[in-house]
């Protein structure tokens, strides 16, 4: 791609050094970057009122417990918003070929049928493609091949990479880029399914490691519904105290184990 060319494109994309306006509607409203500081500032303050609070009903070592356990939690749920955010790039990829194929049949410029398959596509994904879209508008067909490949980067997108592909290679020879598309999404929908199905033969066990993973938990209330007291020996004793970080550290390898055989699984399946 020529000098002059790598220079509109850049010019498009998110957080160039052009100082390119952004496209219409982009935009923040004034009052967001303040109720997003108010609402940090709530959540740093409800953050201090629980560890005071536990620091006062269960003192420090506990309250470590309970700060490493709420990371835990909170990362887990960070990974999964990241693996949903990923299924639905990656079928939004899909229904955006499927859209672009069918515009390309009824007889739409290839840059028309690429904007609108984008514009009516999910609004994750429509986001990420902006910049292609806005490369559209301007019918640079040599650039929007590029700027396609540029967003199969993010996550779940790596399916536009082969549509730039056949973009290209559809330029080159004047063959029908519609069945190419078609091609495309169905092997992007096989895997899918694919994934979706070694999703479901995993998910037995994987609740099955969560399950043992959870079970001190309820020996722990066992033990204390009957009078053991063995809270108050784990935290309230050195030998109790190293037991206990040493129940972390095996129940947490063990965890992390069965994790990792179930991913190298999906990846194979």
């Amino acid at each position: 791609m020529s000098g002059i060319a790598v220079s509109r494109l850049r010019a498009v994309m998110p957080g160039s050094a052009s100082g390119a306006t952004r496209p219409a509607g982009s935009g923040r409203h004034p009052g967001s970057s303040k109720r997003r500081g108010s609402a940090h500032r709530r959540r740093t303050v409800a953050a201090a009122g629980a560890v005071a609070a536990s620091l006062i009903a269960v003192g420090p070592v506990g309250t470590a417990f309970v700060m490493g356990g709420a990371t835990v939690v909170v990362l887990a749920r960070q990974r999964s918003d990241r693996t949903r955010q990923f299924r639905d790039a990656h079928t939004g990829v899909v229904d955006v070929c499927r859209a672009m194929a069918a515009e390309l049949r009824a007889g739409r410029p290839l840059a028309d049928a690429f904007v609108g398959a984008a514009r009516a596509g999910p609004r994750q994904l429509t986001t990420l493609l902006q910049p292609a879209i806005t490369v559209g508008r301007r019918g640079d067909i040599a650039d929007l091949a590029n700027a396609v490949a540029l967003v199969a980067t993010n996550p779940g997108c790596a399916g536009l990479r082969r549509v730039a592909a056949c973009w290209r290679v559809a330029a080159a020879s004047g063959a029908a880029l519609a069945p190419a598309i078609d091609r495309v999404a169905d092997a992007l929908q096989d895997e899918i399914d694919l994934g979706r199905d070694v999703t479901s033969t995993l998910a037995g066990p994987r609740a099955t490691a969560h399950l043992l993973a959870g079970l001190p938990i309820i020996g722990l209330l066992l033990g204390t519904a009957i009078g053991a007291h063995p809270i108050g020996f784990l935290l309230g004793s050195g030998p109790g105290l190293g037991c206990l970080l040493v129940a972390v550290a095996l129940d947490g390898a063990g965890l992390a184990w069965a994790r990792r055989i179930a991913h190298r699984a999906a990846r194979l399946g």
